[in-house]
């Protein structure tokens, strides 16, 4: 099922298994806690004077983790990037 990942000012569309749509702010909220926890060293820190000080992040940091921690054989995949007009009938996940 696509989902539309709205960014500030542009958004992407992934595909992701229904059970993703229908508990999608509880995987939102899983995958922030993931995200800014200074223990998991994954590629989205932002590095100040040797210190994790922000994240940076789009689509592929959620796809990754979904597909790390709550898929398993059907996986999270891009579709789309930055864009700024999709069908506003589509699931959305604000970030």
């Amino acid at each position: 099922m696509r989902l539309v990942v709205q960014f500030d000012i542009d958004a992407d569309i992934i595909e992701v298994p229904e059970e993703i749509i229908s508990k999608i702010d509880f995987y939102r909220e899983e995958f922030l806690k993931w995200l800014f926890d200074k223990n998991n060293n994954h590629n989205y820190w932002k590095y100040k004077n040797g210190e994790k000080f922000a994240c940076s992040y789009r689509s592929e940091a959620f796809c990754e983790f979904l597909n790390k921690y709550h898929l398993g054989k059907n996986k999270a995949e891009i579709i789309q990037t930055r864009i700024t007009q999709y069908d506003k009938e589509m699931p959305v996940i604000l970030f």
